[in-house]
């Protein structure tokens, strides 16, 4: 099958301030060098000003529809209703995780070759909640791709994430699962590489993730004061070309969303930000994007997966995932060396003297048929490390142009799903 493009959308950029974002403040003025412990800051000089009385919108969460969670609703053609499961006809359990309030999930497929996922809540019995698997095609290219893991705190929900590649894609799809106070079941849908982020600056996580793959389209779930979830779609308010630019805060509170629009040939710039239950546009800035110097990848072992690769996860604890599967590949190829068509070619690396915290860090290694076997290792704050290549670098952006932090979390989220695998499924 032809790889599908990506757009610039999410991923371009929750890039450019990466750092910035992560640190919280405001770099010197002064530029460091390019030996420096954080080169990226680079990234991080004031770019942007604003005309004396910018354009100012404000449009408010209640104006919008609330986000649908009911899982009824959001799973649609996979849901047939929550069923009774027995235990008899688990022939294989794939993977199996528990919650902090005794709920086992588990993951399972039968003699018929279906795949199903199904809940025991305390003093309960088994129930399926969504067949993931009809017994079309490769059950083990789909098993492969399949994982379950816990996530905490994303808009102050506590629940599991189930992640499965969409029966003929390549893209995963990303499920948040959580229960709430009623015992119904709820979940948020999100694909193209979701970001846990603290954008109103409240404390508490929202999830922010691409909407579709040939625009620039970055969607927002995000909760009000009162509870509600909202699906917040900032292009939806300033035209119909734009790109998502950089991710910026200074300080403590929101983050501001910088987006490049075009009109008639004209490039202009707007400020978006997500505060008080509110969607602040502000139009016609000024932005100059700050400039970097990268440091050349090695060269790609795949050739853009033309070459056959076989693709290793290895964790900070042991945990490791021997062959990581054909979408895993695709992901990892991109991080590195899959440009998003319009700010890079491939992944910005810069020298750094900052050390790579081994206690947090995740190593790919990419092992062709022939020649020579090639591991990246990257930590949680974006350092890494390449075999054949002398020092440490900080990954500004990758190759897709999303942010550091998504990669690192990917490959963790690769080694928790193997650790809660039960039947060695590859996951």
């Amino acid at each position: 099958m032809e790889l599908r493009k990506r757009a610039p959308g999410l991923v371009c950029l929750l890039l450019m301030t990466a750092a910035l974002l992560l640190a919280g403040h405001r770099t010197p003025a002064a530029p460091p060098g390019p030996d420096s412990e954080d080169a990226a800051a680079t990234m991080e000089e004031d770019t942007i000003h604003y005309e004396e009385q910018p354009t100012v919108r404000v449009i408010s969460l209640s104006e919008m529809a609330p986000a649908d969670t009911a899982a009824e609703q959001v799973l649609m053609g996979e849901w047939a209703g929550f069923q009774p499961a027995d235990p008899a006809e688990m022939a294989e359990v794939l993977s199996e995780l528990y919650l902090h309030d005794g709920t086992s999930i588990r993951l399972y497929a039968t003699a018929e070759g279906l795949v199903f996922g199904a809940f025991l809540r305390p003093g309960g019995q088994w129930t399926r909640f969504v067949q993931l698997y009809d017994g079309e095609g490769d059950i083990s290219a789909f098993v492969q791709n399949l994982s379950l893991t816990p996530f905490s705190g994303i808009l102050g929900k506590e629940g599991f994430l189930l992640r499965r590649t969409a029966q003929g894609l390549r893209e995963h799809v990303y499920d948040y699962y959580w229960f709430d106070e009623t015992g119904g079941l709820q979940v948020l849908r999100a694909q193209f590489d979701p970001v846990a982020l603290d954008l109103d600056g409240d404390g508490t996580a929202e999830l922010a993730y691409e909407l579709a793959e040939w625009q620039s389209s970055t969607a927002i779930y995000c909760q009000d004061a009162d509870g509600v979830i909202y699906q917040v779609t900032p292009a939806a308010y300033i035209g119909s070309s734009h790109a998502l630019m950089a991710v910026e805060r200074e300080g403590p509170g929101p983050a501001r969303l910088i987006y490049r629009c075009q009109e008639d040939g004209q490039d202009s710039f707007c400020a978006v930000t997500l505060e008080n239950d509110q969607l602040r546009i502000e139009e016609n800035i000024v932005y100059v994007p700050a400039q970097t110097t990268g440091v050349p990848l090695p060269a790609d072992p795949t050739e853009g997966l033309k070459i056959p690769v076989r693709m290793s996860v290895a964790g900070p604890d042991g945990r490791e995932v021997e062959d990581a599967g054909e979408a895993a590949g695709w992901e990892f190829q991109s991080m590195l060396w899959e440009g998003n068509g319009v700010s890079t070619e491939g992944a910005v690396l810069t020298p750094t003297d900052a050390p790579l915290n081994e206690a947090a860090a995740y190593t790919v290694t990419f092992t062709p048929e022939t020649g020579e076997a090639l591991s990246w290792t990257l930590d949680d704050q974006g350092i890494c490390r390449f075999s054949g290549m002398a020092g440490n670098y900080r990954m500004i952006t990758t190759g897709l142009g999303s942010l550091p932090d998504w990669c690192h979390d990917t490959l963790k989220l690769y080694c928790e799903a193997a650790r809660t695998s039960r039947a060695g499924g590859g996951t």
